[in-house]
């Protein structure tokens, strides 16, 4: 796909545009499309490299480490410079408290059922997802969670993981990304991947309409 096939967005920020392209062409596995638009974004755009630097560390909750790792590196070839900015180390305590706030912020009332249901399948994983996901990458700067919910979509979309992608569908619209911005996000997600995505305008439908 080049890049004039991606129009300019309409209902999105020009860092978000980034983000749903960069994140989509990962997830689609169409790794090299992402790079010419990665160096487009840092040179001509002028686009902060902190701002990749936090995404390809979000993509490791969704795509796994070797993502993560293969992003980096791709961004410090093109901006010179690793991130320099480290994260203030946190309490567990703390993590725990930031973790609850974002993850209510995306889940709403449903959080305790959330919590209850996890339980079931481990009975250590609401601490692991509210210390670890959700307190210590979630929360952190650099993303805001209308931005780091918008890449879930993304990616949950192309891996066809419905479940979740309901909840996170619902919790970007609890987060204020508007419907027409996801609109926007899953066609921008479906002409990068280059096949139709029908179940995320599905969840957006059955949203919109209650």
């Amino acid at each position: 796909m080049r890049h004039k096939q991606l129009r300019a967005p309409k209902h999105l920020s020009k860092k978000e545009w980034y983000c749903v392209i960069v994140a989509s062409f990962y997830a689609a596995g169409k790794r090299s499309r992402a790079l010419p638009h990665l160096k487009r974004a840092l040179t001509t755009d002028r686009i902060p490299d902190r701002l990749f630097s936090e995404l390809f560390l979000h993509l490791s909750l969704v795509l796994g480490y070797p993502t993560m790792l293969d992003g980096l590196s791709h961004l410090r070839e093109m901006s010179g410079v690793a991130s320099k900015q480290p994260t203030a180390s946190l309490c567990e305590e703390k993590l725990l408290s930031r973790g609850t706030k974002s993850l209510s912020r995306i889940y709403g009332n449903t959080t305790p059922r959330l919590l209850s249901n996890m339980a079931l399948l481990h009975v250590d994983l609401p601490r692991i997802v509210l210390r670890d996901v959700y307190g210590r990458m979630m929360s952190r700067p650099g993303l805001n969670l209308r931005e780091r919910e918008i890449v879930n979509v993304i990616v949950l979309s192309l891996q066809g993981l419905d479940q979740q992608l309901y909840s996170h569908v619902r919790g970007a619209l609890r987060v204020g990304v508007t419907a027409k911005m996801l609109k926007e996000v899953i066609a921008i997600a479906s002409r990068c991947a280059g096949r139709k995505l029908p179940t995320p305008l599905r969840y957006l439908a059955e949203r919109t309409e209650n």
